[in-house]
């Protein structure tokens, strides 16, 4: 099917062939890369049997593709990209080929700033010679817009529970039950809740713009953000992150919020709360009872499907309880841990947690969504995240020459 999709869709990238069809992750991951919108741009795939695209994902093609020294190719794919920008900054959260659907969009800050992240990081890293020069051209407004986007977001109202941080973006899907069917709704408008995940996000994008450009507002920008955060989402009692924050603190315990919090606070200078925090991650420690795989599970606590109109449609196909209730292994969220544990000093212990998704990787190297099928949240399909995360901090924790050093800068 993936090969189906690659033919018949798009042209792939140029590459080596024998690199595209190596074994493993890198062979999976250079077959999900597809020809872009424009002339000389690239894009990826989300699934390899899913004709699906999503910035982020994107995004973190062009990192892996960095991580392995393919800068010109991380550039035609960071030039798609540009290809999908809004003259307002803003970047389609996902869409189906072969194009964007017209109108108002689903933005997300945190895909805006692994966009503006993944391209300042080229921009750090791609010398300034005459054959990169054209993509310099298309891939510095991009990340400069990208980044404005996300600026124009912070709330800056004191007193305010958001107060310095940035809200969540444009529009929203809800689910319906109408006449015993489920419908999705598009609702258009700002979104006012922040979230913490896209705030340590657009911490990590200032701080590698203000490297990437020389211009050292982005760094003060960075300082201010990095303060809210900790003011503002930091949840003493749990040693994690709040999710979020609207009219008060959102205490939804998310993994990504003690994993990435914890990598977060490494880098941010405050040792005791990132030490916390990773603490706070191993309360999702999961085992998969079908291949023995470790790793952990996206959220403790909360119901399987958020939407409850999703949840009393699909309940007959999940099991019982909540997700402390299950044993579902992430690969994206489980590598995120990885890191966090690299960035505090544990590299055996980030080697030791990326070995536990070994049993999940499928015979092409692909990572599975979730070891679960959860419907509108989650696929047990391989998936580029997981398994660009895993191969990008694997590279570090290995100590390989060369290695990306994701969220280090």
């Amino acid at each position: 099917m993936r090969r189906t999709l690659a033919l018949s869709l798009l042209i792939a990238l140029a590459a080596p062939a024998a690199w595209a069809q190596a074994p493993g992750p890198d062979g999976f991951l250079a077959s999900l890369l597809l020809a872009g919108p424009t002339p000389r741009s690239g894009i990826a795939l989300s699934h390899p049997d899913q004709p699906m695209v999503a910035s982020y994902d994107i995004a973190l093609a062009a990192l892996w593709l960095l991580d392995r020294g393919r800068t010109a190719d991380a550039g035609r794919v960071l030039a798609g990209l540009a290809a999908l920008q809004r003259p307002d900054g803003g970047l389609p959260f996902s869409y189906r080929l072969p194009a964007p659907n017209p109108g108002p969009g689903y933005v997300r800050a945190g895909a805006n700033a692994w966009a503006a992240y993944a391209a300042a990081r080229w921009l750090s890293t791609a010398p300034d010679l005459a054959s990169t020069r054209d993509l310099r051209a298309v891939i510095r407004p991009f990340a400069i817009r990208a980044t404005a986007w996300l600026l124009d977001r912070r709330v800056q109202q004191a007193g305010d529970p958001r107060d310095g941080l940035v809200t969540g973006g444009e529009g929203r899907y809800v689910y319906v039950l109408d006449g015993g069917q489920l419908v999705e709704r598009f609702e258009p408008g700002e979104v006012a809740w922040v979230s913490a995940e896209h705030n340590i996000d657009a911490w990590f994008t200032l701080r590698a713009m203000a490297k990437a450009t020389g211009d050292w507002t982005y760094r003060e920008a960075a300082k201010e953000l990095g303060a809210a955060l900790v003011a503002r989402l930091w949840d003493e009692q749990r040693g994690q992150f709040y999710q979020g924050a609207l009219t008060g603190p959102d205490a939804t315990a998310a993994l990504d919020c003690a994993s990435w919090g914890a990598t977060f606070l490494a880098v941010y200078g405050d040792g005791g709360r990132a030490r916390r925090a990773l603490s706070a991650a191993q309360r999702y420690a999961a085992r998969d009872g079908r291949t023995g795989a470790t790793g952990y599970r996206p959220y403790r606590g909360r119901p399987l499907i958020e939407s409850r109109a999703a949840y009393e449609f699909h309940k007959s196909q999940l099991p019982p309880g909540n997700w402390d209730a299950v044993e579902a292994v992430w690969p994206e969220g489980s590598a995120g841990v990885a890191l966090a544990q690299l960035r505090l000093g544990d590299a055996a212990g980030a080697r030791r947690t990326l070995d536990g998704l070994s049993p999940l990787r499928d015979t092409a190297g692909g990572l599975p969504g979730l070891t679960l099928a959860i419907p509108t949240e989650f696929t047990t399909s391989a998936a580029l995240a997981g398994t660009a995360w895993e191969t990008i901090v694997r590279s570090e924790a290995e100590g390989r020459p060369g290695a990306l050093q994701l969220w280090y800068d």
